[in-house]
């Protein structure tokens, strides 16, 4: 609380809290009998925007200018992102005008809320880069493909979405994409890993590569006939922090070199080592194609 001159006369134990985690812990300048506004100024000389903004807000309330004030500011620990909201109010005691400040802990809500629009800017640019290269790559066909690609970032953006914390697992991840193909599951598609938590970009980039695999398989590889089979499989080896996983086809038709190099191979090759640095390995054998990713765990991993 402060008095008509911005002189702090009283506070209470969160503020206590709040001064100590701060790193102000029993310092005068934040204790009954300092002037607050004082405070705020000496912040402007380090030219701390926030501290002018919280200075013009305080004084307006004080002056009966304003009714009301509230700011959100940072205010980073040195282990966390950290958000406040700082709200100004009246409050009329023996005659005397005064304000009482508040500050709350809203770094969860804010940190979401910046999370939501840079997640949305990268998603509108991967939009973009799938509609732009569909029309490069197959303009005959540009209809299908790209409705067929934008389903499957659909599927993967609806995991993140209904998973605490944007996090899938790999397992539910293989599910999604491969879903179409569940009958054929234990008899021609083989599927083996464990158990995964993946983090929202591997989560993307591994589920349009699934998708293309598919696809492919089912048009030119070993689900272009009846005794193709695939085997999909990952592994995660703790003491090296190594993630690795494969995709081996075999019984298909006859397979060969593509004349020309199209975006479902980008999406499953240059996408990958992009998006989690990993090693690929593209390989188009005589027996079926095999594709082998391999790199650090912490760009798959969801920590």
């Amino acid at each position: 609380m402060l008095d008509s001159h911005g002189q702090i006369v009283a506070t209470n134990r969160a503020w206590e809290k709040f001064a100590a985690d701060n790193g102000a812990a029993n310092k005068p300048q934040v204790s009954v009998g300092a002037n607050y506004l004082e405070v705020c100024q000496r912040a402007l000389a380090v030219q701390d925007e926030y501290a002018a903004k919280a200075l013009a807000g305080i004084e307006g309330v004080l002056s009966q200018r304003l009714s009301s004030f509230s700011m959100d500011y940072p205010c980073h620990s040195p282990h966390e992102l950290r958000w406040f909201s700082m709200n100004v109010s009246r409050f009329q005691t023996a005659g005397e005008n005064g304000v009482v400040v508040t500050h709350s802990n809203v770094s969860e809500r804010t940190l979401s809320a910046k999370e939501i629009s840079h997640r949305s800017k990268n998603l509108l640019n991967l939009v973009q880069a799938i509609a732009l290269q569909t029309m490069k790559a197959t303009p005959e066909d540009f209809s299908r493909r790209f409705s067929e690609r934008i389903h499957s970032l659909t599927l993967t953006q609806d995991l993140l979405v209904h998973n605490a914390n944007h996090q899938i697992s790999l397992p539910e991840l293989v599910s999604s994409q491969l879903g179409h193909f569940s009958q054929l599951i234990g008899d021609r598609l083989g599927i083996e890993g464990p158990f995964i938590l993946l983090n929202s970009r591997a989560a993307q980039a591994l589920g349009m590569a699934l998708h293309e695999l598919g696809t492919n398989a089912v048009k030119y590889g070993a689900l272009a006939n009846d005794s193709g089979r695939i085997q999909l499989k990952w592994h995660l080896d703790p003491s090296q922090r190594q993630f690795e996983m494969s995709w081996r086809e075999h019984g298909g038709p006859p397979v060969h070199q593509p004349q020309r190099r199209g975006f479902g191979s980008s999406l499953i090759a240059d996408a990958i080592k992009l998006a989690l640095k990993a090693t690929v390995t593209l390989a188009y054998e005589p027996t079926g194609l095999c594709w082998h990713i391999s790199c650090d765990a912490t760009n798959v991993l969801s920590l």
